[in-house]
């Protein structure tokens, strides 16, 4: 049995194994933890997921509905059970970065409004949809333009007038 067995039970993903006589349901990594390394790529989506979560109160029910991919698929990326393909990943990584320049100047319910929001500028299509057409050039032309306008303001503490620090 050795190398040759253990090379067809190999499962990358970490899922439990049933084939191979484990009724445990133990995955990979528990079985031979010294043996099994994640892929980091695949780490890195998660973190990525948590901080579009975090920045721009973006749920991965929207992210799935966003890239037009079922919530199940977000789970497993969440996960780390599995990686997005090119198109999805760019997608992740544009909408990242918006929130990101959105997140100097915005809450983020703030954020999450806005990306879900028709915008004029945007010929009333919502930047969350331009970000899957693959136009999030206009998006942050739009950013930049609000920037400059003086319409986009820094974060405020209600009540206070006290800027949010962002950092």
């Amino acid at each position: 049995m050795g190398y040759v067995t253990f090379k067809l039970i190999f499962d990358v993903k970490a899922q439990p194994i049933q084939r191979a006589g484990n009724r445990t349901g133990q995955t990979m990594t528990e079985m031979f933890p010294n043996t099994f390394t994640p892929d980091p790529l695949v780490n890195v989506i998660a973190r990525k997921l948590r901080a579009i979560r975090a920045k721009g109160a973006i749920r991965s029910i929207d992210i799935a509905s966003m890239l037009e991919i079922r919530p199940e698929t977000v789970s497993r990326w969440n996960h780390g059970k599995a990686f997005p393909r090119r198109r999805a990943q760019k997608q992740l990584l544009e909408l990242e970065y918006v929130i990101d320049q959105l997140a100097e100047y915005m809450q983020p319910l703030e954020i999450r409004l806005w990306i879900f929001s028709r915008q004029k500028k945007l010929a009333k299509k919502t930047p969350g949809l331009m970000i899957h057409l693959g136009r999030t050039d206009k998006v942050l032309d739009l950013i930049d333009q609000l920037r400059a306008g003086g319409r986009i303001y820094p974060a405020q503490v209600p009540g206070t007038g006290a800027s949010i620090p962002h950092g």
